[in-house]
């Protein structure tokens, strides 16, 4: 990713990659990344895994093995992470359907959010 030119890219998509990561750290890599590359006039639209209580949760390897997943983020912890960081929130979906062609409820929510914003 460093050798992409600075201001050089007008969206960026990812689809639950960020849940995969092993560490907040490695999320603010990227961020920091993103902030590089992308034009003033781009956009990111990223999906991610979702938790409740906590801010960040970083689940052990043997809860990965279970879930499939290592990282999430409390959707309104990682709006204001964003916001901090000088990016600026388009659009933010923290309920999401798991199918689309019934209502939203407990039983079809999705584990992920999505956030779509720009620099």
């Amino acid at each position: 990713m460093e050798s992409i030119e600075p201001d050089s890219v007008d969206f960026i998509f990812s689809f639950i990659v960020v849940q995969h990561f092993d560490s907040f750290d490695e999320v603010n890599y990227y961020l920091k990344q993103i902030k590089r590359i992308l034009n003033s006039n781009g956009r990111c639209h990223i999906f991610f895994g979702k938790c409740q209580e906590k801010d960040v949760e970083v689940v052990t390897s043997k809860d990965f093995e279970k879930r499939g997943r290592s990282l999430f983020i409390k959707p309104d912890y990682f709006r204001g992470h964003l916001n901090n960081m000088g990016f600026t929130v388009i659009e933010f979906e923290d309920r999401m359907k798991k199918r689309l062609n019934e209502p939203l409820s407990s039983g079809n929510e999705s584990g992920q959010a999505r956030i779509l914003f720009s620099k």
